[in-house]
């Protein structure tokens, strides 16, 4: 921008552009094209590199007295958000830290001169994303391969919200930097994804891991890598469906119910619950008569002795608007419904929690303080829960092992209702390795002998 100096400053995540006006027409034009929030811009520079915004806007401005010069002098602090400093080639990858991530299980293993490493995860979506942790500490450094496309925030953000769905967790990341071939910095990009409530206390993997398949018997509960088998599904479903998909629905009330208040999340996850359905499966019937004219003909014959039981004035209009409308099926039935074209036969209990959603709609609580059980507010929560986990997976013809809400050796089971069968596909394992190192054979004979298949 010709006529005034500028400097890009990068503090605590944000990045923020401070132009010095030297005009009234330069003060003019800054306010005329970021005076309005969420402005989209380009930044051209001297180098011929490139940064966009997709959200621009003035976070300060100010006045700086130059006394040497005698001059009065405007100052502008833009913020970027959502930004790309944007690498000029297409073979780079992308990498930054991934905070709140929690997994106990791996299908990548990692080979170097003289070392290997094995806890780390693959996962295929509109971008691989490859998580791999640290030998100390909880961090986990994200990689992401857009195999050759310019970074796209809004793909990487679907794949990160199945990410988050997966793992039962929220995470956060803030800034990538883009890595050529030969190991130099040639871009980055800011995203501020994430929600910031993470923590142990609130994560449920949707999915059962070798803990709970201990439960079931199975007699090689590790063989079996069912988050990438999810996570594929889920994200390319997002990613067809676009902005419209039903998943966004179930999706967010299930990671909602995961970090509120434990009524709040409740209530959350009844009504996420109640929209998938009405989103997935058209219900039998909205109402509970044969025909709503005649039905509305009924009530309006029988006006005068309705309103004979009202108190006054204003509960007769409101009784005889109850008694109008009393002929629509009630919510619970469109998950009923649901549930029943998915062919899940739910026990007793989980219906009975289902019916119990309009309490804690018009109350905002499972149950009363004095009288509530922690542990048993949580296994109804647990229960919901699961239902809506139930009717995601078969949406996404998902056949492996879901977590459900009861108990067995210390960790939540397997629904017993819940029919799920091995696929190849959640054996498959991945070998990163360095070129200049001789892999032998017998190197990958632990993986072949278990029966997983191995990719490199």
């Amino acid at each position: 921008m010709e006529g005034g100096d500028w400097a890009w400053v990068f503090q605590e995540h944000e990045l923020n552009l401070v132009l010095r006006a030297g005009s009234v027409g330069m003060c003019d034009a800054l306010n005329g094209m970021f005076g309005d929030l969420n402005q989209r811009a380009e930044f051209a520079l001297e180098t011929g590199d490139v940064v966009e915004a997709r959200f621009v806007h003035i976070r300060a401005r100010g006045t700086r007295l130059d006394l040497e010069h005698k001059t009065l002098d405007s100052t502008h602090t833009l913020r970027l958000d959502s930004w790309t400093w944007k690498p000029k080639g297409t073979s780079c990858m992308w990498i930054g830290v991934l905070e709140g991530a929690q997994f106990n299980v791996s299908n990548l293993v990692l080979h170097g001169q003289g070392w290997w490493s094995s806890q780390h995860l693959r996962l295929r979506g509109e971008y691989d994303l490859y998580l791999v942790t640290q030998r100390k500490g909880d961090a986990v450094t994200l990689v992401i391969d857009t195999h050759g496309r310019p970074l796209d925030h809004d793909i990487l953000g679907t794949d990160l919200l199945a990410l988050e769905f997966v793992l039962g967790c929220h995470v956060q990341v803030h800034r990538l930097t883009a890595i050529d071939t030969h190991g130099q910095i040639v871009g980055a990009a800011g995203l501020d994804f994430g929600s910031g409530q993470r923590g142990e206390w609130n994560r449920r993997c949707p999915v059962a891991g070798p803990s709970e398949l201990l439960a079931t018997n199975d007699e090689s509960p590790e063989e079996h890598i069912w988050i990438p088998s999810l996570f594929e599904r889920v994200a390319r479903h997002l990613h067809d469906e676009r902005q419209d998909s039903p998943l966004f629905t179930g999706i967010a009330a299930y990671l909602h119910s995961l970090s509120s208040h434990i009524h709040a999340s409740y209530l959350l996850v009844q009504v996420g619950l109640e929209a998938l359905c009405s989103q997935l499966v058209a219900a039998n019937t909205h109402v509970l008569v044969k025909d709503s004219k005649t039905w509305k003909h009924f009530v309006d014959e029988h006006k005068s002795q309705i309103l004979e039981h009202a108190i006054d004035e204003d509960a007769g209009r409101k009784l005889l608007g109850k008694v109008l409308n009393a002929h629509q099926a009630p919510s619970s039935d469109r998950v009923l419904t649901a549930l029943k074209h998915f062919a899940l036969n739910i026990p007793q209990v989980a219906i009975s929690e289902i019916k119990r959603r309009n309490a804690a709609a018009h109350q905002f609580v499972m149950a009363k303080e004095s009288t509530a059980r922690c542990q048993e507010l949580a296994d109804r929560l647990a229960i919901v829960q699961t239902l809506l986990i139930a009717v995601i997976a078969k949406y996404l013809g998902f056949d492996g092992p879901i977590v459900g809400w009861e108990w067995a050796q210390g960790r939540r089971k397997v629904p017993d209702w819940w029919s799920w069968k091995k696929l190849d596909e959640a054996r498959r394992r991945y070998l990163v390795f360095d070129p200049n190192i001789n892999i032998q054979a017998e190197e990958l004979s632990p993986a072949s002998s278990s029966g997983c298949s191995m990719d490199t």
